[in-house]
Protein backbone atom coordinates (compact mmCIF):
# COMPACT_ATOMS: atom_id res chain seq x y z
CA UNK A 1 0.00 0.00 0.00
CA UNK A 2 2.48 2.60 1.18
CA UNK A 3 4.76 3.72 4.35
CA UNK A 4 4.45 6.86 6.43
CA UNK A 5 7.18 7.33 8.87
CA UNK A 6 4.77 8.13 12.25
CA UNK A 7 5.22 12.09 13.63
CA UNK A 8 4.75 13.88 16.99
CA UNK A 9 0.89 14.56 15.86
CA UNK A 10 0.26 11.29 14.85
CA UNK A 11 0.86 9.67 18.27
CA UNK A 12 0.14 12.38 20.57
CA UNK A 13 -3.43 13.84 22.51
CA UNK A 14 -5.85 13.72 19.08
CA UNK A 15 -5.70 10.16 18.88
CA UNK A 16 -5.31 10.52 14.97
CA UNK A 17 -3.24 9.48 12.54
CA UNK A 18 -3.21 11.73 9.66
CA UNK A 19 -2.92 9.93 6.22
CA UNK A 20 -1.51 11.98 3.29
CA UNK A 21 -4.63 12.84 0.76
CA UNK A 22 -3.13 11.11 -2.25
CA UNK A 23 -3.03 8.11 -0.52
CA UNK A 24 -6.35 8.52 1.38
CA UNK A 25 -7.86 9.30 -2.28
CA UNK A 26 -5.99 6.56 -3.82
CA UNK A 27 -6.51 3.38 -1.41
CA UNK A 28 -9.52 3.99 0.72
CA UNK A 29 -11.95 6.52 -1.12
CA UNK A 30 -12.51 3.35 -3.80
CA UNK A 31 -14.26 1.65 -1.32
CA UNK A 32 -17.09 4.19 -1.74
CA UNK A 33 -18.38 7.54 -0.27
CA UNK A 34 -21.01 5.47 2.53
CA UNK A 35 -18.30 3.23 3.62
CA UNK A 36 -16.13 6.20 4.43
CA UNK A 37 -18.87 8.48 5.73
CA UNK A 38 -19.78 5.91 8.32
CA UNK A 39 -15.62 5.23 8.97
CA UNK A 40 -14.11 2.24 7.35
CA UNK A 41 -11.96 -0.49 9.58
CA UNK A 42 -8.38 -1.20 8.26
CA UNK A 43 -6.10 -3.60 9.48
CA UNK A 44 -2.31 -2.60 9.21
CA UNK A 45 0.81 -4.33 10.25
CA UNK A 46 4.02 -2.24 11.35
CA UNK A 47 7.59 -3.90 10.59
CA UNK A 48 7.70 -5.71 13.64
CA UNK A 49 4.59 -7.61 13.02
CA UNK A 50 2.02 -6.15 15.52
CA UNK A 51 -1.19 -5.66 13.95
CA UNK A 52 -2.67 -2.14 14.56
CA UNK A 53 -6.78 -1.29 13.79
CA UNK A 54 -7.93 2.08 12.87
CA UNK A 55 -11.01 3.67 11.80
CA UNK A 56 -10.45 5.96 8.47
CA UNK A 57 -13.29 8.73 8.00
CA UNK A 58 -12.39 11.81 5.73
CA UNK A 59 -11.98 14.85 7.23
CA UNK A 60 -13.77 17.17 5.09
Amino acid sequence: MFKKPLTPSDVGKLNKLVIPKQHAERYFLQQGADAVEKGMLQGFEDEPGKCWRFRYSSGK
